[in-house]
């Protein structure tokens, strides 16, 4: 429980802090430790909670989204700048890294490479530990807004 004084209670009134709560969502595992299922950042302008463990519940059973991922794709530009896409599928002994480059004057695929599994686990970590993607919406063409 928080010390409530008047200097907490300007800064929650004016927006600059937001409390959580005195109740933690989460889910006991099989060995015993906790995982917490709340978010841990929210935003004054949008009024969304974020920042959430890459953790998911369905039916009683917790998965974990690093574990659950077997490629991933994504795409930079458009049709008149010209568009990379990168495409990175996870196979048993590592993960190929295929990149496609085209724009209106030339394009093609450019060398596969290989990464070590340990690159691939630190990769898709990042991606959900700490860029929060499971949270991501899956396209972000149109306008940009100041809160995603």
């Amino acid at each position: 429980m928080p010390a409530f004084s008047e200097d907490l209670q300007e800064k929650m009134e004016s927006g600059k802090i937001h409390l959580g709560g005195c109740c933690i969502n989460g889910v006991r595992l099989e060995d015993g430790s906790m995982i917490r299922l709340d978010a841990e950042r929210y935003c004054n302008h949008c009024r969304k909670e974020f920042a959430k463990l890459a953790y998911w519940q369905n039916k009683g059973t917790v998965f974990y989204y690093p574990d659950m991922v077997e490629a991933i794709t994504f795409e930079v530009g458009g049709f008149f700048q010209g568009r990379t896409i990168v495409s990175i599928k996870k196979n048993p002994k590592s993960a190929l890294v295929h990149v496609d480059q085209f724009s209106y004057k030339v394009g093609g695929p450019v060398e596969n490479r290989q990464i070590t599994p340990i690159r691939w686990m630190r990769l898709v970590n990042k991606l959900y530990n700490e860029l929060f993607l499971h949270e991501w919406k899956k396209d972000y063409d149109g306008a940009v807004k100041k809160c995603l």
